[in-house]
Formats: structure tokens, sequence, C-alpha cells
């Protein structure tokens, strides 16, 4: 919590000092375009190509301060009802036409609502930005896939995050890929303007910039999630507007219950929070921050462990380095992998092995404690081979 707090602020400072930025270059800008359409009128034919360039990179810039007012929150936008899955689809017809033939671009609409209260322009714009980055993360090809949810982020998740968040109905948008992946060192600073691994020629440092600023403008929260070399998911979140939820999606309470569940996840956030959230619903906890510190508890304390709640991508032992040595152990053990990026393809293999579910990060309280009573009421079939 602390580390997210400390992001938040960093954040609202550059959005700050953006945002001062962008008001006095917007003046100088106005100066700036203002002299060239006077030149234009006066100049000599030699002269024409130069006011054309000062025009044209005068506009660019423009451009570009857009980008930075809508990630410093300074400029406001209108809000009127709009389909996210319209705009997904728009947005997956573009970049059909637009990204290398070897990548495939795919949906999954799986929100009963996506009605929400936003810009279509400014979030058509923000899924272009992160689907032109999802191409270039795959320049040998891959997969390019957009799917939706429908969610309910209740006050715990709420209060922890770094959006002013307000509980209840969201619809999620993930943007994933299979391509090169987010090093760690870059995972934090994405989202600042101006940062950027590309080449000077290739690009800003704003696109996901103006992403961040978008999402805030409308309400809503992002995370990524990515792992070098696999690929890398992209979560919007943006509240619902549609009133009807409470006909098709009823209000229902988080599944309280009893047992002792190990938590291994090298973040100590996501512990902390999986640690709050299992307590509040009637759990006993215990914590490991890798694979083997896992196993070795679950050595340790086997009689008493009833379930392991297993991330994926860890130092020293991986989730599905933990997940076979856990079997030696017990071939019968209940395990759910809990992660943020995760192909389906080491799923089901892990499944067929005896795997008792799969949670995608980030999750609630309420689709918490639904897979984990699921798991304790359900017995599951091991292939101890």
């Amino acid at each position: 919590m602390e580390q997210r707090l400390r992001q938040s602020q960093k954040m609202d400072a550059i959005g700050q000092l953006a945002g001062g930025i962008a008001h006095d270059f917007n003046n100088m800008l106005s100066g700036i375009m203002g002299a060239a359409d006077l030149l234009r009128l006066k100049a000599d034919p030699e002269l024409m190509p130069l006011v054309t360039i000062i025009s044209t990179a005068a506009d660019r810039a423009g451009e570009l301060i857009l980008k930075l007012l809508a990630f410093s929150r300074k400029e406001k936008i209108a809000l009127d009802p709009v389909d996210m899955h319209t705009i997904i689809g728009d947005t997956v017809e573009i970049l059909k036409h637009t990204l290398d033939k070897k990548i495939s671009v795919h949906m999954e609409l799986e929100a009963k609502r996506h009605m929400i209260m936003g810009d279509w322009s400014q979030l058509h714009n923000g899924l272009l930005n992160i689907g032109i980055n999802a191409g270039h993360a795959m320049p040998t090809g891959g997969n390019l896939t957009f799917t939706t949810r429908v969610i309910k982020l209740d006050p715990l998740f709420c209060e922890q995050s770094q959006f002013a968040l307000t509980p209840g109905w969201f619809v999620q948008t993930t943007v994933r890929d299979d391509g090169c992946g987010i090093p760690f060192t870059h995972r934090k600073r994405i989202f600042e303007p101006f940062f950027t691994t590309k080449q000077e020629s290739s690009g800003t440092g704003l696109g996901l910039a103006a992403v961040y600023g978008t999402v805030v403008q409308h309400n809503g929260a992002i995370s990524v999630y990515s792992e070098v070399d696999i690929g890398t998911e992209f979560h919007l979140f943006f509240p619902l507007c549609d009133t009807s939820l409470t006909e098709d999606l009823k209000n229902e309470p988080a599944i309280t219950g009893e047992g002792l569940v190990l938590i291994v996840d090298d973040e100590p956030v996501v512990r902390a929070t999986a640690k709050l959230m299992l307590e509040r619903l009637g759990y006993e906890t215990m914590e490991a921050e890798n694979g083997q510190e896992g196993m070795k508890l679950y050595q340790l304390h086997q009689d008493s462990i009833q379930l392991i709640l297993l991330d994926m991508i860890m130092p020293v032992m991986d989730g599905t380095e933990c997940f076979n040595a856990l079997r030696k152990i017990n071939p019968k053990v209940r395990v759910i992998i809990s992660s943020g990026f995760s192909r389906n393809a080491d799923l089901a293999n892990l499944k067929q092995r005896g795997l008792c579910g799969f949670i995608r990060k980030p999750y609630n309280m309420t689709e918490l404690g639904k897979i984990v009573s699921q798991t304790f009421t359900t017995d599951h079939q091991t292939d101890t081979s």
C-alpha cells in the first residue's frame, strides 16, 4: 500500500508539472502558428516550404500538448453513454488493417453489460495506443486479444487502489498480447510522460501517459501485468452506467468459509491484500514470498494447510515448479493459480495434472470467496502419473 501511495503521489506530481508545461507551451505555440499563417500570406514562394515545415511542426507539437493535457487531467471532457463493445470493435477493425499481417487480432467480449459514461474519441485512441504498442512488441507475429467482463469492485479493493474508485459494477477491458513483455525496471514508469524505450524517431513516450489520463478522467483504473518473452496484459476498469444491472447481476454476498490457506506470491502488496480478504471471509492464512519458501512451509504444515493460492511468476522457484514439487509431497494437494498473465495452454496442462482452479489478478473478495469455496467443496481428480 505504501508503494502504491508513493506511485500515486509521483504520478500526481508529474501530472501537475505536465499541466503547467502544457499551458505555457500552448501559449507559445499559438504565437508560432499565428506567425506562420501571417508569413504564408506574405512570404516569397521560395520560402513557402519553410513556412510549411513550421506549421507542420507546430501542429504536431499541439497534438503532443493534447496528450499531456489528457494525462494531467487539465482538459475537461464531455461524458456521454458509450458502448465499450462498439469502441473495441472499431478499434480491432483499424488494427487488423494497420498491424503486421503476421499478428492475429481477436475479440472475446463476454461482458453482459458494457455501457459506460465516456468520451468515444479518447477511449478509442487509448485502446489504439495499447494495441499499436502490442504490435511493436510482436515483430515476428503473434496474437492480440481484446476481452471484456463485468466485475464488481468492493470497498476493500477500491480503498487499496491508487485510483479514486467508487465501489460498484465495472466493465473490465483486457488487452493481451504474447509479445516480448515489459522488463520489471520499466513497468513502473510506462505511464510517465516522455518515457519510452523506442528510438527517438519512433515514439514520443506520451501514448500510455495519455491512456492513463483518459482512464482517470473516466473515474476508472488501469493496471499492467507482464512477463518477459511471454506477453503483456493491460486491464482497464470503467464504471458501468447501465441501471438494469440489478436484474441480471445480483449483488451476491461474498461466500465465507473456514480453513488454512497458504498464499505464495513475491509481491508484498498482493500477499497483504489476499490475506486481508481471506481473513475477512473467515479463513486463516500463511504467507510465502516464493515457490521454494511455499514448498518448505507446506512440508512442515501439510496436515493443516488445506489450500494454496499460488502465483505463477516468482524468483527462486516459479509457480509451475512449485506446483510440481507440491504434488510430489501430496498428489492431492489443492492449488489455485493466481496470476495477471497466464497462457491457456499452460493452465490446461496444469488442470490435467490436478490444478483446482485459476483466478486472474486483480480480483475482488467476492471472486476470491467463490473460487475458494468451490475448491473446498469439489473433489478434484488428479493425474498422479
